[in-house]
């Protein structure tokens, strides 16, 4: 009887956290909709992207609000969707364009004098280093 008392527990609290990931991305997605062409579709794009389970949707996410992002030249939004390709490529062991994108955040947070993001892409860079093995840097 504890045995299926857990199981049953167990079984609702993955419905529940599966409920409100699926509200967030219903959210973001609204977001998305209601704000065409401004910054906060990029951040709901950004957000979006990082969120997602298949890397692939998350990059193509990312993708868009990078563009977006160029064309508004919002430059910070520019480079939290540089830092978040840098991670999605490093799960997939692209290690080299993972790298390729955290830099490009990290010129663009250092003109902007934005210091998280500076040290979110430092540290971004470091991991990328170790899991692809490369202890030097």
């Amino acid at each position: 009887m504890k045995i299926f008392t857990l199981i049953t527990l167990l079984v609702a609290v993955i419905s529940s956290i599966s409920a409100r990931v699926q509200n967030t991305e219903d959210s973001l997605m609204a977001l998305v909709r209601q704000h065409k062409g401004d910054t906060i579709e990029v951040n709901a794009l950004a957000t979006l992207g990082y969120s997602q389970t298949k890397i692939d949707s998350g990059i193509h996410y990312l993708q868009k609000g990078l563009l977006l992002a160029q064309e508004l030249d919002y430059r910070k939004g520019e480079a939290d969707c540089f830092l978040k390709l840098a991670w999605l490529n490093n799960t997939q062991g692209n290690f080299g364009q993972s790298i390729q994108y955290a830099l490009q955040a990290l010129v663009i947070y250092e003109d902007l004098k934005q210091n998280d993001g500076i040290v979110t892409a430092h540290l971004t860079l470091q991991a990328v280093y170790r899991e692809s093995g490369d202890y030097r840097n």
